[in-house]
């Protein structure tokens, strides 16, 4: 604090976003691609989703609905693993509105448009089902670059996710090399009837981790973080800042000319910036 701003620091996260490591990054990610059908190999399209999942089982486990995941909101640490950041639309569902009645659903319409659960584009209410809706869209995206509702035109993005039970069904659809199970999984969490989606039962994500796809992936040292991610960003010290794009900062804030007494209860400024009682 000083005596024109209030400053909030947040954690600084170093290693780029994944939407960079999916679209830019191709020669510096060449090893995790062989294989793949467009994107990611299979081990390293398992690792992203699994931070993914392990961040929404905390979630969820909260009672709130993440709804804007897609890999622009997916930050790599130094060690490679992927964190969740901007929760603006994040809400709590169920919900107690003002009324003080309870509401099992939530209806305002936001989030990205190729992410977006059939539900919320009809204008239907919707739960945490949505996050595991964007979660199979990701899966998706991971092994083949792209999502699978992606369209140029926003109003044909919503017509292709409105029939996406004829679109999973359609072999283009699926690239040749698609892996078997990664399709079961994407088509389990694409399910148009959000109460029939795979996490959507009793077990929650636990049901996700169990799927098919994930054989053999070890989610207990994906949890305690001793599992090697597939890309360790370059990180040459705290300040480096070589993962994202430069950009132009804002023009500087006006000073502070009201009441400084309006601030006195926030000061930690000590003796050079004394609180003052209001």
């Amino acid at each position: 604090q000083d005596e024109h701003r209030l400053y909030m620091l947040m954690e600084i996260i170093q290693g780029g976003e994944l939407w960079s490591l999916i679209y830019e990054k191709v020669d510096a990610t060449r090893s995790l691609r062989s294989g793949g059908c467009g994107a990611f190999e299979q081990s390293s399209a398992k690792f992203f989703a699994g931070c993914v999942i392990e961040a929404f089982a905390h979630i969820h486990g909260k009672s709130v609905a993440y709804r804007d995941l897609k890999p622009e909101n997916l930050l790599l640490d130094e060690r490679g693993y992927v964190k969740v950041i901007d929760f603006g639309f994040a809400k709590r569902v169920p919900f107690t509105d003002e009324g003080g009645n309870r509401q099992d659903r939530t209806y305002t319409i936001c989030g990205t448009p190729e992410y977006l659960a059939p539900e919320i584009v009809r204008s239907e209410g919707h739960t945490t089902a949505v996050d595991l809706w964007a979660l199979g869209c990701l899966v998706y995206e991971l092994l083949v670059g792209r999502t699978p509702f992606a369209d140029d035109s926003q109003s044909t993005i919503f017509r292709t996710i409105m029939r996406s039970k004829k679109v999973l069904g359609e072999s283009k659809t699926w690239p040749r090399g698609f892996p078997s199970d990664g399709k079961a999984l994407v088509k389990s969490l694409l399910d148009d009837a959000p109460s029939y989606r795979l996490g959507a039962g009793r077990d929650g994500l636990d049901s996700v981790k169990r799927h098919a796809f994930f054989r053999g992936f070890d989610w207990k040292s994906l949890a305690d973080m001793s599992q090697r991610a597939p890309y360790v960003p370059p990180i040459k010290n705290a300040m480096d800042t070589r993962n994202f794009d430069p950009y132009d900062e804002r023009d500087p804030l006006k000073p502070f000319r009201g009441d400084q007494r309006t601030f006195g209860g926030w000061s930690e400024m000590g003796a050079d910036f004394p609180p003052q009682k209001v």
